[in-house]
């Protein structure tokens, strides 16, 4: 039997355990219901103090003179802080964040915290995580490092918030790093660049294990999907829907780094290719062969390539003037590098490059935010921007003729400017192809008319303003008046 010691008046009671010299404490708590805790002593005077300050506590905390929550802020922040991360570790796998994603997040927090030497959760502060970002700085870590280590962070606190661990998530408001100092930007090749990187790589030798038939395989599937290393990888034979009108390749959910099931379309040619490559292979098989170091592996096809490119060439004269180009080139003069994940740019910049929308072009790039295909993965060259100068008026009027064009006072000026064929047209007026060949009004006209009958049918057509000798329009009150 228990050596039990009752109290009265809800004081609560002392017992043994049959075999322990521990006593421990029963009493009830401000809900009503009973709470059996050891008091770890052995001590029956000092077990009895341990009760008496529990029965007090549950007594204020039944009139109401105890905060709950600020019990349990004091409570959370009585552990040590590697607890809690622990904790949210656990709660984002059960989100179902990949392990790799759930490791890194909580590492970076870890060291976060280590270098800010933050031991509970009361301690960590804005200055103590600008304090961690600081060292990582100094040590070298680039600013979209430091960037990932403030997100993790901010998780970890908005969790806490929202467990009820911490009053308020305290670093709702740290402040991002900037990145304009960029470590690696990527560039995208060129399409004269895809054709001699995929001919030489059809016949260059293994590398890594994976015969250069494969490489040129993998380099095609990547530029007509814009599927990461990581994605390549996990495509089977079976994930590859060729024999429809509207060829896909099927990407899994648990494969996709948005975690959602993909369909990406691809051309038909791609399509035969790809037909012919997988013939024969078991639906459950691997479809392509990845190396393991992709970058690598490309970084020496284009080097290799480039060097076929410039013997290619007989004169000397212009095999010198090929070295002296970007041309296949790992690094282009804007400082912009090529790697296995330049192939996904590549083919999100090809996309904006061949006239798709930006709707279309962010959803074949499967982005959440139309801003990051367009501002990271679309790369334009001065080429390009000389291009979209073609728009531009190839013939400038004069300023007396902008100004009297604009307030339709010249018609000398008026006519000779619209009867000049070489003008481009004005806003609202874009130029394209008709059965007249002349231009095309937008607008409330929506007419095709000639150039030759803009000039003097365009003046006879106009209509005249009342009150206004020789159609001239004025804004002065006092000569538009009735009463003159």
């Amino acid at each position: 039997m228990s050596n039990r010691t009752k109290r009265s008046n809800g004081a609560g009671s002392l017992y043994q355990r049959k075999g322990s010299r521990v006593w421990v404490g029963s009493y009830f708590q401000a809900d009503g219901s009973r709470k059996t805790r050891s008091t770890g002593a052995t001590c029956k005077a000092t077990s009895r103090r341990i009760l008496d300050a529990w029965v007090a506590t549950e007594a204020l905390r039944r009139e109401g003179l105890i905060d709950p929550a600020a019990e349990r802020y004091r409570n959370a922040d009585a552990r040590p802080i590697g607890e809690h991360s622990d904790a949210w570790r656990r709660h984002l796998e059960s989100k179902g964040s990949t392990p790799d994603h759930c490791a890194k997040m909580h590492s970076a927090v870890a060291r976060a915290l280590n270098l800010a030497q933050v031991e509970r959760l009361r301690e960590l502060t804005v200055e103590r995580a600008q304090d961690a970002l600081r060292i990582l700085r100094s040590k070298g870590f680039a600013p979209r490092t430091l960037n990932y280590t403030r997100t993790a962070l901010r998780g970890f606190t908005r969790w806490a918030h929202h467990s009820d661990l911490i009053r308020s998530d305290v670093l709702s408001r740290l402040p991002a790093v900037r990145e304009a100092e960029k470590r690696r930007e990527r560039r995208a090749l060129q399409p004269a660049e895809i054709t001699w990187l995929l001919t030489y790589t059809e016949d260059a030798s293994a590398f890594g294990g994976v015969a250069g038939a494969d490489r040129a395989t993998l380099y095609r599937v990547a530029l007509g999907t814009g599927f990461r290393a990581s994605e390549l990888r996990a495509l089977r034979v079976r994930d590859f829907d060729l024999d429809r009108d509207a060829p896909a390749v099927l990407l899994a959910a648990t494969d996709s780094k948005r975690r959602l099931a993909e369909r990406q379309p691809i051309r038909r040619d791609l399509a035969d290719i790809l037909r012919k490559y997988l013939a024969g292979k078991p639906p459950a098989a691997c479809a392509l062969r990845v190396p393991g170091r992709t970058a690598e592996a490309l970084r020496l096809d284009l080097r290799r390539a480039r060097a076929r490119w410039i013997r290619d060439c007989t004169e000397a004269r212009e095999r010198r003037q090929r070295r002296s180009t970007d041309f296949l080139a790992i690094t282009d003069p804007s400082g912009r590098v090529a790697d296995f994940h330049a192939l996904r740019t590549t083919y999100i910049t090809l996309l904006v490059k061949g006239g798709a929308s930006t709707k279309v072009a962010q959803m074949l790039a499967r982005h959440s935010d139309p801003k990051l295909t367009l501002n990271v993965y679309t790369k334009l060259g001065l080429s390009d921007l000389e291009g979209a100068l073609e728009a531009l008026p190839g013939e400038v009027a004069s300023d007396e003729q902008a100004v009297a064009l604009a307030t339709g006072t010249d018609d000398s000026a008026r006519s000779a400017h619209v009867s000049n064929s070489s003008a481009v047209p004005l806003i609202g007026v874009h130029t394209g192809a008709s059965d007249s060949g002349g231009l095309r009004i937008a607008g409330n006209a929506g007419k095709a008319c000639s150039d030759a009958k803009l000039g003097a049918s365009a003046q006879r057509s106009a209509p005249s303003c009342v009150n206004s000798p020789a159609r001239i329009r004025t804004g002065d009150r006092a000569i538009m008046s009735r009463v003159l």
